[in-house]
């Protein structure tokens, strides 16, 4: 990582919750003052199965920076995963692959950007900042967390992104078709 100075990095985003999958602890260590500095919350896994563990018990990121070559797996697999299992959360993948092959290969898994090791660190700052306030741009929130709206014999959870229809089994929508039908509803 090339030294950059991050004190003065201000983010619109503060108390954003920033998770960090990565098996370089140094690394870690070197970067944590540095991303909390803006106000954000990071939470550091340094293995696959304890973030999936958080996952489980219902938390989530607001933005998840992941290796893509982690010890015993491939940040591209955990990625594509997680996208399968309807975790839209945006991610911002950080290797030292820097091929073009390499950026497609994290891009098409579903990161939503990919920086390449080493890295400055107003860089990381800059684009984890870019990628929260986009997130803020395109979710449109519910008043609350348990608001449902009824469309015919289907209830949609916007929070969750569920659509629930009795006697069928629950549909998880991408975070794209969530924002999108959530926009309709409240514009029709």
């Amino acid at each position: 990582m090339a030294e950059s100075p991050g004190r003065d990095f201000v983010s619109h985003c503060s108390g954003a919750l920033v998770w960090w999958l990565e098996d370089d602890i140094e690394l870690c260590q070197l970067m944590q003052p540095r991303l909390c500095a803006p106000g954000w919350q990071l939470r550091i896994f340094h293995s696959p199965e304890t973030m999936l563990a958080a996952l489980e018990k219902g938390e989530h990121p607001d933005l998840l920076l992941l290796d893509r070559r982690l010890r015993r797996h491939e940040g591209t697999q955990v990625l594509r995963d997680l996208r399968l299992e309807g975790r839209n959360f945006p991610v911002l993948m950080l290797s030292g692959l820097d091929s073009p092959t390499d950026r497609i290969v994290g891009l098409e898994q579903g990161a939503q950007d990919y920086l390449v090791k080493p890295f400055h660190a107003r860089e990381l700052l800059l684009r984890c900042e870019q990628l929260l306030l986009s997130e803020r741009r395109a979710t449109i929130s519910p008043s609350t967390e348990k608001e449902t709206i009824q469309l015919g014999d289907v209830l949609f959870h916007p929070h969750e992104g569920v659509l629930e229809r009795p006697g069928a089994a629950n549909v998880t929508l991408t975070r794209g078709e969530r924002i999108l039908l959530l926009a309709l509803c409240r514009a029709p």
